[in-house]
């Protein structure tokens, strides 16, 4: 069957096998672009760009996914997402490329187009490989997409540093814009479905501007938007540290590269038991607990800068990769199931107050770090953040029908 005709067979049984890897190239490839500007970060801080400024590339792309988000899902809804996908591949495909540039232009410019094809993407490929299946094959689907985007992030984090150090920094940046276009290309060959019904802006605000909407997203600003501080500033700040007692020539990037694995091993692991932590605890504990766990691992961050415990840091850092990715999949479990029937509205809402409520931290740790001579600043910042958002969370949980049940299937 040609691309440009719309199947008569376009749902399937169980999870789409071809599309789930054909968009995952494509999310891995995102994940693979957003984690690996943390190692652009030093060459822009060494060539004279303040910490700010540098920071301001990662809130830019976390704004602009929020902008797009709405723009996206309604374009899905005239076009074929598979369309807006590819779109979405190609820019974020070409910002990608852009971060082989260790300028502050350069920087700002691909910050900006991952943001705009991160937003279009993310959107419609979740939508694509949730509509081609049903029930819990259709969640099973879209975890799967954001599973592969956290493998790209996690392979992408301790990766690049490596890659900058012996290659340069145009390396890591063709590996990740050719792995997205290659998203974007098989993305073409994938076939088209019936087109939903348009709905008006309103409809994509009313669901987020209920307690329990604005819960879920801010929720989400923490398990993304945290991330994304993490992928901009975590190498930055181990490279501030040394292991005590062996020489720092050679210890220090293997100390920073080993706690990036970490993190990035405990990101995946956090992702995999996510459903199943959910089933065991319910998804209002399980988000809880992985609140309150990382506000205490922040606090430990704080404390290991200030009396200079870089083992201690290194523990925390890494340990807080676990939390992040516990959070995402209870997230949308309840989003979806308690904000609308409709999984476009419902998934561009939560992305975009979880992509706007975070924007700011990126810079603001940078910004921190200029004003106080110090990462501690911004740890702060993040632990402050975390307990509001984890006392948000408690005040609205038990309004959710449901949000306390376990499944012990």
């Amino acid at each position: 069957m040609g691309a440009g005709r719309v199947s008569r067979t376009w749902r399937t049984a169980g999870v789409p096998p071809v599309p789930v890897a054909v968009l995952g190239v494509g999310m891995f490839g995102m994940g693979a672009a957003v984690g690996s500007y943390g190692a652009y970060v030093p060459l822009l801080v060494a060539g004279g760009v303040s910490p700010a400024d540098a920071g301001l590339g990662m809130s830019l792309m976390l704004l602009l996914q929020f902008l797009v988000a709405v723009p996206a899902d309604r374009l899905t809804r005239s076009v074929p997402p598979t369309t807006v996908a590819t779109a979405g591949f190609l820019v974020c495909g070409a910002g990608a490329a852009f971060g082989g540039l260790p300028t502050l232009e350069a920087a700002l410019v691909s910050r900006s187009l991952v943001g705009v094809g991160l937003g279009a993407a993310f959107v419609a490929a979740t939508k694509y490989v949730g509509r081609r299946t049903e029930g819990t094959d259709a969640a099973t689907a879209r975890a799967a997409l954001g599973a592969l985007f956290t493998l790209g992030f996690a392979v992408s984090l301790p990766l690049s540093p490596a890659l900058v150090d012996r290659f340069g920094p145009v390396a890591p940046a063709l590996f990740d814009a050719v792995v997205v276009l290659l998203g974007a290309l098989g993305t073409l060959g994938l076939r088209r479905l019936p087109l939903e019904v348009p709905r008006p802006v309103s409809f994509y605000v009313r669901p987020v501007v209920s307690g329990v909407g604005l819960a879920l997203g801010l929720v989400y600003a923490v398990a993304f938007g945290f991330v994304v501080v993490a992928a901009t500033w975590y190498a930055a700040v181990l490279g501030d540290v040394t292991p005590p007692a062996i020489t720092p020539a050679f210890v220090t990037p293997i100390f920073v590269t080993s706690v990036l694995v970490g993190f990035a091993v405990a990101t995946v692991v956090g992702r995999l038991l996510g459903t199943r932590t959910t089933r065991r605890l319910g998804p209002g504990e399980t988000v809880g607990a992985s609140l309150a766990g990382l506000a205490v691992l922040f606090a430990l961050a704080i404390a290991a800068l200030l009396v200079d415990a870089p083992l201690l840091l290194a523990g925390a850092l890494a340990a807080s990769g676990l939390g992040f990715g516990l959070l995402v999949d209870p997230v949308f479990d309840l989003a979806l199931t308690t904000l609308s029937a409709d999984a476009g509205v419902t998934l561009t809402g939560v992305v975009g107050v979880g992509a706007v409520g975070a924007s700011v931290f990126p810079w603001l740790v940078g910004w921190l770090r200029a004003a106080s001579a110090s990462y501690a600043a911004g740890f702060a910042s993040l632990a402050l953040a975390t307990v509001v958002v984890w006392g948000l969370w408690r005040a609205v949980v038990q309004d959710v029908p449901g949000v306390g049940e376990t499944d012990r299937r």
